[in-house]
């Protein structure tokens, strides 16, 4: 028993893993017509013409200091459970080789439930985002970064990618309870 759910949590871990670092490269929402794609990333937006021109705005550089803040968070919130999904799925290959020790069970647990934490955070910010929108104070740029939902996104790969992540994490925490 020990030693399957050793290798179910190794393998879900790396899932995650593999997850949450697809979830950068895909976009995270989308929105398409006849004139325009547009798609934002964690990175960065990018417009697309239909002639194939298109002009990329990094998230660093953005006008609205809270889109800025909230996108730069959920940036270091995924990079951080991507590290961390290391670190947990190393000391489970090294749990998964001392079959008798379960010195690392704590350790694993709690890394896995803040890899978790960490992912849920991403897909609150996405999902504010998409709902509430940011710079909702007035003027210009309200406009811009007015509700996701409203402007008519829809939500791209990238973030079922990070909502997969989250659930991996909490399931493999969940099987490590047995390891």
């Amino acid at each position: 028993m020990y030693s399957r759910c050793r290798v179910i949590v190794l393998i879900l871990t790396v899932l995650a893993i593999v997850c949450v670092f697809f979830s950068h490269i895909f976009p995270v929402l989308i929105k398409k017509n006849e004139f325009l794609k547009t798609v934002y990333t964690l990175w960065y937006a990018q417009s697309t013409l239909p002639d194939g021109s298109s002009i990329r705005r990094a998230v660093a550089g953005s006008s609205c200091g809270q889109y800025r803040t909230f996108f730069q968070a959920a940036e270091a919130f995924s990079v951080l459970s991507i590290g961390i999904g290391l670190v947990i799925a190393v000391f489970c290959f090294f749990q998964f080789l001392c079959v008798k020790v379960r010195f690392f069970f704590w350790f694993i647990w709690c890394l896995m439930f803040l890899a978790f934490l960490f992912c849920g955070v991403c897909v609150a910010v996405i999902v504010y985002g998409y709902m509430k929108g940011f710079c909702q104070g007035g003027g210009p740029i309200s406009l811009k970064f007015a509700p996701f939902k409203d402007q008519g996104f829809d939500f791209g790969v990238s973030f079922y990618f990070i909502c997969i992540a989250c659930g991996l994490f909490l399931l493999s925490s969940f099987f490590e309870c047995f390891a």
